[in-house]
């Protein structure tokens, strides 16, 4: 066995937390079936072909640790200003993976559109997004994902009514603060766009220069029929950090779906 094959069980085992009592049973059955996925088939290497070209060994060279929620005392909102433009809308503040509300501005949103974490929609109405999280996992498993779906404990929920437009963009600024420790979080986004609905979705992703930490994102965006999202990701994570990052979308007929992404650090 590799020595990146030896790592991986250790690495995995650091990385688990406490199970989070507000999950409804269906997703904690399917976070314990993406653990066995992740178990039987190991931490990706150049062998897959999504991976082939980057080196993924260096990962399992961190001893990172599972963020946990808490107040950052350096990102302030002048801080995030800095980090992360102000795009005049709606705007998501997560630190280290975990919502940040103080930190976040929910305005001129339309009436029926949902801007919220996606923690608190799972304490309240679990049971209506066990196809939308389970879905996209059991029809394209890969390592990273089921490491997301397996570990992640927050992250953003959008959901826009049928024939309802956004004019501002919806900013989702993701923020690591690691300090001392390398930490790792795992943000997991959903968006629901109505049939007819238009919004523009930015994800910005940074952290505190300097610090030693892993971002393992994934956005899902489901598109109903005549639907429009164009969707932005800049990327500007520190370059000891490391970032992987999964957008996935499924659409509707007649909707449409644009990507953009700039990377810029990791």
């Amino acid at each position: 066995m590799s020595g990146a094959a030896n790592a991986f069980p250790q690495a995995i085992s650091r990385l688990q937390t406490t199970p989070n009592g507000h999950y409804p049973g269906w997703l904690k059955a399917l976070r314990r079936s993406a653990f066995q996925w992740i178990f039987e088939r190991g931490f990706p290497t150049a062998r897959d072909d999504a991976w082939k070209s980057t080196r993924l060994a260096p990962i399992l060279k961190v001893p990172f640790e599972p963020a946990e929620p808490g107040k950052s005392q350096r990102l302030t909102s002048s801080a995030i200003d800095q980090l992360a433009a102000d795009l005049g809308g709606p705007r998501l503040v997560f630190v280290n993976g975990y919502f940040s509300a103080e930190l976040s501005s929910l305005k001129k949103l339309p009436a029926g559109a949902k801007v919220t974490n996606l923690a608190s929609v799972l304490a309240e109405e679990g049971e209506s997004l066990e196809s939308l999280l389970s879905r996209p996992f059991r029809d394209h498993p890969d390592g990273f994902r089921a490491l997301n779906l397996a570990l992640a404990e927050d992250g953003a929920f959008i959901r826009i009514p049928a024939k309802t437009t956004i004019e501002a963009p919806i900013h989702l600024v993701f923020l690591s603060d690691a300090g001392e420790r390398p930490l790792v979080s795992h943000p997991r986004s959903l968006v629901l766009a109505g049939s007819g609905s238009r919004a523009t979705i930015v994800e910005t992703y940074a952290g505190i220069p300097g610090e030693v930490y892993l971002t393992n994102a994934v956005t899902e965006v489901v598109l109903e029929e005549g639907a429009t999202v164009d969707h932005y990701q800049f990327q500007n994570e520190n370059q000891t950090a490391f970032h992987v990052g999964l957008l996935s979308a499924r659409q509707g007929r007649g909707s449409r779906f644009s990507a953009h992404s700039v990377a810029l650090g990791s």
